[in-house]
């Protein structure tokens, strides 16, 4: 996966690769390179991050807060 230019991290628990890709594209991507690597079943699991990072907003004292999602 890293000499194609993947950043990528191998863990023995499961095993599992994690493979960080910068769009859907380059995700599918890396799943057909491991597919292609291997004659051992893979299942890939396409998980989003947010692109954007964490986020500020502003908190007036005295505002309303929204409420908890029901548990």
């Amino acid at each position: 996966m890293r000499a194609a230019g993947f950043a990528a991290v191998l863990s023995g628990a499961g095993p599992s690769v994690l493979v960080l890709a910068d769009g859907p594209g380059r995700r599918l991507e890396a799943a057909r390179l491991a597919a292609s690597v291997t004659d051992t079943p893979w299942e890939p699991l396409m998980l989003a991050v947010d692109f954007k990072g964490g986020t500020v907003r502003e908190h007036m004292e005295d505002a309303p807060q929204p409420a908890s999602p029901a548990k």
